[in-house]
């Protein structure tokens, strides 16, 4: 009936590696399933934590099953000997042949996930965000693809101010470390919407990673081969203890001699703590008090998974109520110590409807609503 995964560690451990990188998606005359596994060959190594990924493709009839982030989680877990959580959000058909759109891949527990829809260019945009409980505590990752028009500097403008505004919502609703934000900004250094997030005179820059680890340096990353601009970032507000460590061009080598996996190459930053915005106890964030989380995902067709945060040691329950208020199903009861956990709901002998799921210890008690579409 249902599963228990325990998301920790609780203490945060040494280092947070997060890669930025533009897929070229499917583009037809690419060789795009060679490029692909190389992709794959190359993560293996850098091993990141969190890969921000932009012009992820899917083929119209595929399913998802050939989703590109989806690919590279699966061939990574199958690797590494873990799960790998992949988010896909899209944006727009591409080449009248693929489903694309902007995604986040973790190899650490996803607490929560969402998007939000940017100002329009040519198709749509978005930011995609992550709630993960990281090695060095808690992150809140986005991963954004802006416009690409020169003509549209104002539209990436107005983008960035929609991405600032989403993500000081969800620091606002899930508190963390760092926010850190990977993406294809299809703008330099120089321009109006990075300057905007940069400004030191607003209460919410970010710092751009790699020109904070590598002052003066160029960071160019097309294109692929010889490149002579830099539009790919990953930026990060500090909330908590988290600093920069390294930032370097990634994926820059030829997989024969003569093609790149992409025609961008990728940024990686490597992030962990700085005891001495903690008083050297090594511990990310945490919550004070207990939190359940809404369920994910919500409208749901037979399994959905539930997540809280315990502060303290405590006897707990988690139980289901149908809308008549009948208590239908017991999916936790038992002691548990401090930490972030998750239960999956198995819902395949209950019918569609609204139902309730409540969580109660000695001292407290919280219910929240879902419902079930079959």
């Amino acid at each position: 009936m249902f599963t228990i995964a325990i998301a920790l560690p609780l203490f945060a451990q040494e280092q947070l590696k997060v890669v930025t990188y533009n897929l070229q998606g499917m583009r037809p005359g690419t060789n795009y399933q060679v490029r692909l596994y190389f992709m794959v060959q190359f993560f293996k190594e850098l091993n990141p934590d969190i890969i921000c990924m932009q012009e992820i493709n899917e083929t119209l009839d595929g399913g998802g099953e050939d989703n590109m982030a989806r690919v590279i989680a699966d061939s990574l877990g199958d690797f590494f000997g873990i799960p790998y959580h992949y988010t896909f959000s899209q944006t727009h058909i591409a080449w009248d042949e693929f489903r694309e759109g902007v995604g986040i891949v973790s190899k650490h527990p996803v607490i929560e996930e969402g998007f939000h829809s940017l100002p329009r260019g040519v198709f749509l945009r978005k930011v995609v965000w992550n709630h993960v409980d990281s090695p060095i505590g808690l992150v809140n990752i986005f991963s954004t693809h802006l416009s690409y028009l020169p003509e549209h500097n104002h539209i990436r403008v107005q983008q960035v101010e929609q991405i600032i505004d989403y993500i000081s919502q969800k620091e606002e609703d899930f508190p963390s470390i760092a926010a850190i934000v990977g993406g294809d900004f299809n703008c330099t250094p120089d321009s109006e919407p990075i300057s905007l997030l940069v400004s030191t005179g607003s209460d919410t820059f970010y710092y751009d990673t790699f020109a904070e680890a590598n002052p003066g340096a160029n960071g160019y990353t097309i294109p692929a081969g010889a490149p002579t601009s830099r539009i790919d970032y990953i930026f990060y507000r500090n909330t908590g203890n988290a600093a920069i460590d390294t930032s370097l061009i990634v994926m820059d080598e030829t997989y024969d001699n003569s093609h790149y996996c992409s025609d961008h190459l990728g940024v990686m930053t490597v992030f962990s703590l700085d005891d001495s915005k903690t008083g050297g106890t090594n511990q990310g964030y945490l919550p004070e008090e207990f939190e359940l989380f809404q369920n994910y995902p919500d409208p749901f067709n037979q399994q959905t998974t539930i997540s809280y945060f315990l502060p303290r040691s405590t006897p707990l329950r988690i139980d289901v109520w149908d809308i008549l208020g009948r208590n239908i199903t017991t999916l936790v009861e038992e002691n548990h110590s401090v930490g972030f956990y998750s239960v999956t709901w198995n819902a395949e002998l209950y019918s569609s409807g609204v139902y309730f799921y409540r969580m109660s210890s000695e001292n407290f008690t919280a219910t929240k609503r879902c419902i079930l579409l079959k």
